[in-house]
């Protein structure tokens, strides 16, 4: 019998597209100027015609209030390399200006509950700026969610999108909607109903996996969908937090008084695949 590798994990990448009716103007050194109001040791390492790179190093006591060896030289940005100044890994972003238009059907917004405009929005885009956190993978999960948000902030106050896209969540946000909290956009609560069943639900965040730690999925009946949603995303927040701190078998408090989750780890019922916590609901609420 041949046997079929299953699909590989997707790519723990942080991105975004920001997307726009009318090319965006970027001034890559305004950029870098307000990132690093922000991010003190962010520098711009790259700018072309259309994309640019971004190097946030970590603040260092022996090294604060010295000039980037390139600055010193006066070299141009697009000549400046990516200098060892941090032993942890750099933190680096490139930003890409797309002028093709995205095709509609590779943007699935059913599962962008939060944005009932979204299409509306979308189907004026023509443009797109590629945000992607090209370096990172060695820094702390708070550190890259903060340089990653950092730098879309410079963006988006600078050249303003109609809407953003989030390929690591598949979700549409308005711009205004990523104050909300450090995981807007990144993480996605996802909701499908049994085809055979409407009563049996599967809930489960998407993006989780892009910062390294494991995704929540549940499977249950009769449990009310919104305040589970709503659960899930707040174990996520802890496990961002915290890190992967449940036990397997260990409860997790539930939506009453009677009822919790037990959780275990698995992988995920509904694509992408990837490793997932699975929250069993109980037996009374098993679906």
């Amino acid at each position: 019998m041949t046997q079929v590798a299953p699909p590989p994990e997707p790519a723990r990448l942080l991105a975004v597209d920001l997307c726009y009716p009318e090319p965006p103007a970027i001034d890559a050194r305004a950029l870098a100027m307000l990132v690093r109001s922000n991010l003190p040791g962010t520098a711009l390492v790259w700018s072309g015609p259309s994309n640019l790179v971004l190097r946030h190093d970590r603040a260092d006591p022996d090294t604060s209030g010295r000039l980037d060896p390139a600055e010193i030289l006066g070299l141009p940005p697009e000549e400046r390399p990516l200098t060892a100044h941090s032993p942890d890994g750099h933190l680096v972003h490139a930003v890409w200006l797309r002028v093709e238009p995205t095709p509609a059907e590779q943007r699935d917004l059913s599962q962008s509950w939060s944005w009932p405009d979204a299409h509306a929005a979308f189907s004026r885009c023509r443009h797109q700026l590629t945000v992607l956190q090209l370096l990172g993978g060695k820094r702390k999960v708070g550190e890259r969610v903060g340089a990653f948000r950092g730098a879309l902030h410079g963006l988006i106050t600078l050249a303003r999108p109609l809407a953003t896209w989030w390929p690591g969540s598949q979700q549409a946000l308005p711009p205004g909607a990523l104050v909300a909290h450090p995981l807007s956009g990144l993480v996605n609560v996802r909701l499908f109903r049994s085809v055979n069943d409407p009563n049996v639900t599967i809930t489960d965040t998407l993006g989780m996996y892009a910062l390294g730690l494991p995704d929540l999925q549940c499977r249950s009946r009769g449990l009310p969908a919104e305040r589970l949603g709503d659960l899930l995303f707040e174990l996520a927040e802890y496990l961002f937090r915290h890190g992967n701190v449940f036990r397997d078998g260990r409860p997790v408090p539930g939506l009453a008084a009677d009822q919790h989750f037990v959780p275990a780890p698995g992988s995920s019922t509904v694509p992408p695949h990837r490793a997932v916590i699975d929250l069993d609901p109980g037996q009374r609420y098993a679906g």
